[in-house]
């Protein structure tokens, strides 16, 4: 026999049980996914620490905002006068998917199939179809941010010197909250009902009530950037030209954290332990613009990446996935700890690799025994 052995995971099975693989032929050997499934891959020879290695896509254009679904496989970039572009098999591959337009921000579902886009001195899209197709639902304005709870059902926008817009039907209908401020992003619990966004020369605002009503917090700084765990309790926000600041009690305090810079970008895993942040290389007061990342809420950070102009950043749920956006140059992704869910993710291996994996439940596996060389982790 010649060629990868393809062995195909159970589709069904009870949390225990065990699968095994031992390479003794020649032949290379290939554990394949089904739908909904995926294996850790911390311990695995062979795996990458998220942020690691760095994988460039597409062609270089006018990057400006980036957004993922929970799983990392769907994933969208918007550019400053350019097209939406989609991903459906982790950034692989990219097409065209709206106009082209002056994109400020994205946003996606967790399911990757409805996304709605700001784009600037014009209006806010919304797609239900996985960017297929895309209708403007929100009047002309300054937008410049915008988000959106784990369903798509609840949706909120910012603009420049413009109010807050909310909606309750996947951006069908609008609805005006808080005064106009210089507001420069918006962040928003899996349920989208507590909400978070920023002012530019201001405070930060929190509304625990889908945006009906907003209490400022924090002191006035030039915010920017914000980001907010799933259940809305940890919040993590950055100002341009200061520091990172994070919150553990839905932004009611603030703790000052990582060092002064000139953010650009900036994301959170679903459980708030995993940050991400971008530093761009344009400025001669910042030469190592790079990306750092903390997995412990901000206490510690490390840098990764080249010193490039980034401007956009997105994330997977679990933070095992990330997508960073050039301006004026590439998209870039790296992933580790984990196989991709579903039909995209494998381990491959060959003669003298040995793997036992356990299933856990809710579709993942995690390995209880290995050996060998180091494994390809897809």
């Amino acid at each position: 026999m010649s060629g990868t052995v393809v062995i195909k995971l159970p589709a069904t099975l009870a949390v225990g049980d065990t699968v095994s693989v031992t390479g003794e032929s020649a032949n290379r050997w290939r554990i394949a996914q089904n739908a909904g499934q995926s294996v850790n891959t911390t311990n695995l020879a062979g795996n990458a620490t998220p942020g690691q290695t760095w994988t460039a896509r597409d062609t270089a254009r006018e990057w400006w905002w980036a957004a993922s679904s929970a799983d990392g496989n769907r994933l969208a970039a918007v550019g400053n006068y350019g097209a939406i572009h989609l991903s459906r098999d982790a950034g692989a591959t990219w097409s065209m998917g709206s106009a082209q337009k002056g994109w400020s921000s994205i946003a996606m579902s967790a399911d990757g199939t409805k996304l709605a886009a700001c784009a600037y001195a014009d209006g806010v899209y919304v797609s239900t179809d996985s960017g297929v197709t895309w209708t403007s639902r929100n009047g002309s304005a300054d937008w410049v941010g915008v988000t959106m709870s784990s369903d798509g059902r609840r949706m909120a926008a910012v603009g420049r010197f413009s109010s807050i817009y909310v909606s309750a039907d996947s951006g069908q209908t609008w609805t005006q909250r808080e005064t106009a401020r210089d507001w420069r992003a918006i962040a928003s619990s899996a349920d989208g009902t507590k909400l978070t966004a920023v002012v530019y020369g201001g405070q930060i605002f929190t509304s625990t009530d889908a945006g009906v009503n907003w209490t400022p917090r924090e002191t006035a700084r030039n915010w920017y950037r914000v980001a907010s765990s799933s259940d809305g309790r940890k919040l993590a926000a950055v100002s341009r030209w200061g520091y990172v600041y994070t919150s553990t009690d839905s932004g009611a305090t603030w703790v000052q954290r990582f060092r002064e810079a000139d953010y650009n970008a900036l994301v959170s895993s679903a459980d708030g332990n995993t940050l991400a942040v971008a530093v761009p290389s344009n400025d001669p007061y910042e030469p190592y613009g790079q990306i750092y990342i903390s997995r412990n809420g901000g206490a510690s950070w490390n840098a990764y990446q080249q010193s490039r102009v980034w401007r956009g950043l997105a994330m997977s749920g679990d933070g095992s996935r990330l997508i960073a956006a050039e301006n004026k140059g590439l998209l870039y992704t790296s992933a580790g700890d984990r196989t991709a869910v579903g039909t995209l993710g494998a381990i491959t291996g060959g003669q003298g690799n040995f793997i036992e994996l356990q299933y856990i439940g809710s579709g993942k596996f995690k390995v209880l025994n290995s050996s060998g060389p180091a494994f390809t982790i897809e």
